[in-house]
C-alpha cells in the first residue's frame, strides 16, 4: 500500500515537472526568475491550506502575470485566469512579487485604464424641451383623468397618449405608479434585461402580452432611475 502510495506521488510530481518545465520554456530569460517566484508562491500557498495548487491559481494566470505585468489590482483582474476574486484574495502578494522583480530587474509595469461607465443615453426629451402637446397631456392626468378620459378629451390614440406619459415618467414630472399597478409594472420589468432597455428585446420576451405604449412607460420609468442613480 506504502508502495503504492508513493509511485502515485511519484507520478504527480513528474507531472508536475514536465507542467512547469514546458511553461519556463515559454519565457524570456528576466522573466523566467518571476514565473518560478510565483510558481513558488502559489505552492506555499496551496500547501498550508491543505489544496492543490492550480485551485489557488492556475499555470496559465502565472503565465499571463509575467506576460502582463500588471501595476495594480485592477489590472491583475484583467489577467486572464485571475479574475476579481483571485485578485481580492492573493493580489496584494502577488503584486508585492511583481513589483519588487520588476523593480530588480528594471522592467516597466502595466497598468490598464479602468473605462468610465458611460450614462444611459436618453431616448426622450428633457423636461425643458417637452412640447405644447405633451404638457397638455400631463395636465389632463394630473388633474384626475385616466388615460382612456385623456384620449376621448384629446382625440389621440392611446398609444400617442402612452407616448407622452412616457416623457413625463422619464422626466420625473408623473410617477408610473399613478399609470399602472406596480404588479404590471414589475412584470414588464422583467422582461427588460439588467443591462439593456432595448423595446425589441422587451416585447419579444412578453410575446406581446402588453401593448407597446406600456412597455414604452416602463422603459422610461427604468431609465430614468439609473439616471437618479448616475447624479
Amino acid at each position: 500500500m506504502q508502495h503504492g502510495k508513493e509511485h502515485f506521488l511519484q507520478k504527480i510530481e513528474k507531472i508536475k515537472t514536465t507542467y512547469l518545465s514546458s511553461a519556463e520554456e515559454e519565457y524570456e530569460e528576466n522573466k523566467l526568475g518571476l514565473f518560478k517566484l510565483l510558481v513558488s508562491y502559489r505552492d506555499e500557498i496551496a500547501e498550508e491550506v491543505d489544496l492543490p495548487p492550480y485551485t489557488i491559481f492556475s499555470n496559465f494566470a502565472i503565465r499571463n502575470c509575467c506576460t502582463l505585468l500588471p501595476g495594480d489590482e485592477a489590472s491583475l483582474s484583467a489577467v486572464g485566469g485571475f479574475g476579481k476574486s483571485k485578485a481580492a484574495e492573493y493580489g496584494e502578494a502577488v503584486l508585492k512579487i511583481i513589483r519588487n522583480y520588476c523593480e530588480e530587474h528594471s522592467i516597466e509595469l502595466n497598468f490598464v485604464k479602468e473605462k468610465k461607465k458611460p450614462k444611459p443615453k436618453s431616448i426622450f426629451k428633457k423636461s425643458d424641451t417637452l412640447s405644447a402637446t405633451v404638457n397638455e397631456t400631463i395636465a389632463l392626468v394630473k388633474s384626475g383623468n385616466s388615460i382612456n378620459d385623456v384620449c376621448k378629451i384629446r382625440k389621440l390614440a392611446q398609444s400617442t397618449i402612452e407616448g407622452h406619459l412616457a416623457l413625463a415618467v422619464q422626466n420625473n414630472l408623473i410617477q408610473i405608479e399613478t399609470l399602472m399597478e406596480i404588479d404590471e409594472i414589475e412584470k414588464i420589468r422583467s422582461y427588460f434585461s439588467a443591462s439593456s432597455t432595448d423595446l425589441t428585446i422587451a416585447r419579444k420576451n412578453c410575446d406581446n402580452k402588453f401593448s407597446f405604449g406600456k412597455l414604452k412607460l416602463v422603459q422610461a420609468w427604468i431609465i430614468s432611475r439609473k439616471n437618479e442613480v448616475l447624479r
